[in-house]
């Protein structure tokens, strides 16, 4: 099945990505009412940045097409409105990313991608406290910015990401990360691709000079 091996390879990530987006084009070319596809392809094209020298402007305009061509077909596809928050995530359109992170949560509370999405949207926009919770939900162990660990994350609420740090040239460097294992046991930090670097270095720096 087209769309399910375009599945397995985007949540693998890495150069997989290139074959994810082949796969869901073509299922999307052999069912073009296929709304999950569209929905994977529009997710595909937003993480591929981060792994691959692609542009951000490039994929932007083509992922939230299909984006929306995915919610036009099914409003009621949790996976179409986290591909379209994910698309506002990365034109910094962050309450409506949020707006849509909830409602495909309220869809399928079990999603895994929007609650970690959701809890590092919080994070970003300085508000760990309510991050700790989306991410617990599902079991998250950890996320993939500083502070790495809830435990970490539960001392520093202080922490922000506001102000529109893009990392390299995505919006924050850190969605197209590896997503977690749904267990809750402590899983070392995966290799972080340069943009997800690249926002960690600022992190660093800019939580150094609050401490002193």
């Amino acid at each position: 099945d087209l769309y399910l091996r375009g599945l397995y390879l985007y949540r693998r990530r890495g150069a997989g990505l290139a074959d994810a987006r082949d796969l869901f084009e073509r299922a999307i070319a052999r069912d073009p009412g296929f709304a999950r596809a569209h929905a994977a392809l529009a997710s595909t094209l937003l993480t591929t940045p981060y792994f691959l020298p692609v542009r951000m402007a490039a994929v932007l305009p083509p992922a939230r097409a299909a984006a929306e061509r995915a919610l036009g077909l099914a409003d009621s596809l949790a996976d179409a409105h986290a591909a379209m928050g994910y698309v506002l995530a990365e034109s910094f359109d962050w309450p409506r990313a949020e707006a849509e992170y909830r409602r495909a949560i309220a869809l399928d509370p079990a999603g895994a991608e929007p609650l970690y999405r959701l809890g590092n949207l919080l994070v970003v926009t300085g508000r760990a406290d309510e991050a700790i919770p989306v991410l617990e939900q599902n079991g998250i162990p950890m996320i993939s910015v500083l502070p790495t660990t809830l435990a970490e994350l539960r001392s520093t609420n202080d922490f922000s990401f506001s102000g529109g740090i893009t990392g390299g040239g995505g919006v924050y460097g850190l969605l197209g990360a590896p997503l977690p294992p749904p267990q809750p046991a402590r899983v070392t930090m995966p290799a972080m691709p340069r943009r997800a670097s690249a926002v960690r270095s600022h992190a660093v720096r800019r939580r150094s000079t609050m401490v002193d």
